[in-house]
């Protein structure tokens, strides 16, 4: 909730600077076009794409003044009605985003760098672009828009192949045949298994 008091008519910077301020809107672009009964704000959600909740005005300090919300044909007002709001003035995001909310006392590792582990980013070795994040901080006054996106991919070594079988090759006495299962997705460990390492030794052991 913007605590902030707003006027009909405000400029774009002021309502972009309002609509930042609260949680999981983003970044914005705002573009005000003045009618000779009306303003109209055309808001547009650059950062946060997925469909975000539909914004509503709940106050009684207008007076002869009007503000109304109208998102995915549904319209809210302060006062009065407002006509024509159809699908066709919303475009719904496709972009999914997760967030994970942390205090700075918990985020601190020292009075200059702070850390957060994210877990549980599971992904298939075919997706190489990895997972991006990015940060708002919070204060009294509301969000802030988040800082540019950094991208990693959670990777570990791979585990061995779960199945191996070793026979006696035909062609030489001596050879022996190697066979093995091939080590995917999720055993690579989200990183595809490009070669592999054959050891051989008379030591059941290897040696250790």
């Amino acid at each position: 909730t913007h605590l902030d008091g707003m006027e009909v008519g405000d400029t774009a910077k002021s309502l972009q600077d309002a609509l930042e301020s609260l949680s999981s809107v983003g970044d914005l672009d705002i573009t005000l076009v003045p009618g000779t009964y009306f303003t109209d704000y055309e808001i547009t959600f650059l950062s946060n794409a997925a469909p975000v909740d539909i914004l509503s005005i709940n106050s009684d300090s207008f007076a002869e003044d009007s503000y109304c919300v109208c998102a995915r044909s549904s319209t809210t007002c302060t006062s009065g009605a407002f006509m024509g709001c159809d699908v066709t003035m919303s475009t719904i995001g496709t972009v999914s985003t997760m967030h994970v909310d942390i205090s700075s006392d918990e985020a601190a590792i020292n009075e200059s760098q702070n850390q957060a582990i994210v877990s549980g980013l599971i992904q298939n070795s075919s997706i190489s672009d990895g997972f991006g994040m990015r940060v708002s901080a919070l204060n009294s006054r509301g969000f802030g828009n988040p800082c540019t996106a950094v991208y990693a991919k959670p990777q570990d070594i791979p585990l061995g192949p779960s199945i191996v079988e070793l026979v006696r090759y035909p062609y030489s006495p001596s050879a022996l045949s190697l066979h093995f299962t091939m080590v995917g997705d999720p055993e690579d460990r989200g990183s595809i298994v490009h070669s592999f390492v054959i050891e051989y030794s008379v030591d059941a052991e290897f040696g250790i």
